[in-house]
């Protein structure tokens, strides 16, 4: 996460990797505070620790990057809360070709490279499932277009 400081208390977000995307971040930052460093160390005194916690309201699936692809493609997905998250890719006969994420994840945004090297050319689609210890549950289908 870059953040670009302008004015006190006016600061300007982006988040490296990632698609960007419209939606309501809550971000929680501790700015850290440097001393004068000694002239024999030549190392500052660090006095507060760096923590950036972006939370958003939604989940979300993005669009696959590059769309078309040949052979590799990045997926992103945002979570808004801790969740099971299943990752898999289909082909247009809904038959599945790859399983890319079956874990329990932190809330924030994730991104996968899905590589389809042993996959002929053709339109495929990629699902996310996740829900999260409240009983939520996040579903959604995009689709994805490989040419070899």
């Amino acid at each position: 996460l870059s953040a670009f400081a302008t004015v006190p208390g006016t600061y300007n977000y982006r988040v490296e990797g990632f698609a960007t995307v419209a939606a309501t971040y809550t971000i929680t930052s501790t700015l850290t505070k440097f001393t004068s460093s000694t002239p024999s160390s030549g190392v500052a005194n660090k006095e507060a620790v760096d923590v950036v916690t972006v939370a958003s309201s939604d989940f979300a699936l993005f669009r696959n990057y590059p769309n078309p692809f040949n052979p590799e493609t990045n997926i992103s997905y945002r979570l808004s809360t801790d969740a099971h998250v299943t990752l898999r890719v289909f082909d247009v006969l809904g038959r599945e070709v790859a399983t890319l994420v079956r874990n329990f994840q932190k809330a924030g945004l994730h991104s996968v490279r899905f590589s389809a090297g042993n996959l002929p050319s053709g339109i495929y689609f990629y699902r996310i499932e996740a829900g999260d210890a409240t009983g939520s549950q996040f579903t959604k289908m995009n689709k994805m277009v490989l040419i070899k």
